[in-house]
């Protein structure tokens, strides 16, 4: 039988906070805040505001973690990841909740 280690952790504050705590806790494994970045051109500018527009619609507090999370392990925005966010960068755009 296989055995895996698992952290729980218990975090207080905003959305971004929270967000910001985790890319703290993030950094002590460098290995995994590594593989949080994107390589440059992974999506564009466009699908970018896309994917933010359906998390400010669907998970209303979620962009600000994400924020607060790509500060704390110092990239761009534009420039990390979270496998949620980029798996939705291929799902079609074009319906949004914004949309008339």
């Amino acid at each position: 039988m296989e055995k895996a280690n698992v952290s729980i952790f218990e975090l207080c504050g905003s959305n971004y906070e929270i967000g910001y705590q985790l890319g703290k806790i993030a950094m002590n494994c460098p290995q995994f805040a590594e593989m949080q970045k994107c390589p440059p051109g992974a999506y564009t500018e466009k699908q970018a505001a896309q994917m933010t527009e359906m998390f400010d619609c669907y998970c209303p507090g979620l962009n600000e973690e994400l924020q607060g999370f790509a500060e704390a392990i110092k990239v761009a925005p534009l420039m990390w990841t979270v496998r949620g966010k980029s798996t939705l960068g291929y799902f079609n755009m074009s319906t949004s909740c914004l949309a008339p």
